[in-house]
């Protein structure tokens, strides 16, 4: 009864003063809002694990500057296949590139979307097979044998409308046919933002090369091995090829980094965080001046509090009152930054389309030019497939 009297007796305090309440109510909502915003976003970039089994296995190998580890890169045909080789961390091994493709026909308009090409083990390494269909089969990498495809099931349902009859026939895909063996299961979009998979078909000549650097791979680590003993296995590899191969493999270093890592970045780690402190100060200086209004309207009502201490009620009772007050106050406000947030929400981890914008940037003034390297700099993902699709297909206008 206590309790039902104190809320009535708010409700009716806070309706009488609708100015302080309009005011304190959208001072938490902002903060509130922001904060869970910006939380929802981190969840989703920097805790929740990728739909992957066995997640603290999955490794990505690149190449790194010998003075910045967080610099990371792609790395050549030939290096992957010495590490292949050399290394005894991995217990498999598979490459990749990315890049844009162009699908016609299938009763739609021409669309570009974002391509992998994958060594045939690629599906194997990952942990992840086609929910329909199959992937590929060994020797499909090889070149004259490249021309299927396996399609990503956002794409699948969005272009071909979810057709269960789709598997077996060829799409239009670069002006050349190609045949669907397989749809991914829903959300599985490694490497980022891909929406299919075709093999990766290098000609020998292609493997040995040891300047093109346009592949990323993804690696198996063997039970009891950690990412940082296979990093430093890979150091050593790294400084036998440059011992080996000076004029190529000078000051080339390559690194083991997680997957959930290589998807993130360092930097986006960083800033991320950043961010979401900033904007829990911003959570803290708004629960501060609704304490100062508090405060300030408290001073107002101390003939009311002296009427109540007059007529029986203890101080306890009145504290009760008035933090029943303040979590009516704190509630509204929460309601009003939580809906805000109602709807669906962008997977943070599809950024990777913003590699096309970065590329109209970079064809703008130097500045721009120059912010676009940067961006691309801090998000090795982002700079992978830039580079990487720069190679395999044209950019949109």
């Amino acid at each position: 009864m206590s309790l039902a009297r104190d809320l009535r007796i708010g409700l009716r305090t806070i309706r009488h003063s609708p100015g302080f309440a309009a005011t304190a109510i959208v001072t938490m909502a902002l903060g509130i809002g922001a904060t869970t915003a910006v939380f929802s976003v981190a969840d989703g970039m920097l805790w929740k694990p990728l739909p992957l089994p066995h997640l603290e296995t999955l490794a990505v190998v690149l190449g790194r500057s010998p003075d910045n580890p967080r610099d990371w890169n792609d790395t050549t045909p030939a290096d992957v296949a010495d590490i292949r080789r050399d290394s005894a961390s991995f217990s498999s091994f598979a490459s990749f590139t990315g890049g844009l493709a162009n699908i016609a026909g299938a009763g739609g308009e021409p669309e570009r979307v974002e391509q992998s090409l994958v060594t045939a083990n690629f599906f194997d390494v990952l942990g992840v097979q086609p929910q329909r269909g199959r992937g590929f089969h060994p020797g499909e990498d090889q070149p004259g044998r490249e021309r299927e495809v396996v399609l990503g099931n956002a794409l699948w349902q969005r272009r071909f409308g979810a057709d269960p009859g789709l598997i077996g026939k060829s799409i239009r895909l670069d002006d050349q046919n190609y045949t669907v063996v397989g749809v991914m299961p829903p959300k599985v979009v490694f490497p980022v933002a891909t929406e299919l998979w075709t093999p990766l078909a290098f000609t020998p000549q292609e493997w040995n090369s040891r300047r093109n650097q346009t592949l990323g791979s993804l690696a198996r680590l063997k039970p009891g091995v950690s990412i940082e003993q296979a990093s430093a296995e890979l150091d050593g590899i790294g400084l036998r090829l440059e011992q080996l191969y000076p004029e190529s493999n000078k000051n080339r270093r390559f690194a083991a980094i997680s997957a959930q890592r290589y998807l993130i970045g360092y930097y986006n780690h960083d800033y991320m965080l950043m961010l979401l402190y900033a904007v829990l100060f911003v959570l803290l200086i708004a629960c501060v001046n609704v304490a100062n209004l508090q405060f300030a309207r408290a001073t107002g009502r101390q003939r009311e509090l002296a009427v109540r201490t007059a007529l029986g009620a203890g101080r306890w009772r009145i504290v009760s009152q008035l933090v029943t007050e303040c979590v009516l106050l704190s509630l509204g406000g929460a309601a009003l930054g939580l809906a805000s947030r109602v709807g669906p929400q962008p997977d943070p981890r599809r950024h990777a389309r913003g590699d096309r914008k970065v590329h109209r940037r970079m064809e703008g003034d130097p500045s721009r030019r120059a912010h676009s390297c940067f961006y691309l700099r801090r998000c090795p993902a982002e700079r992978h497939r830039f580079r990487t699709g720069a190679r395999v297909a044209v950019f949109p206008p």
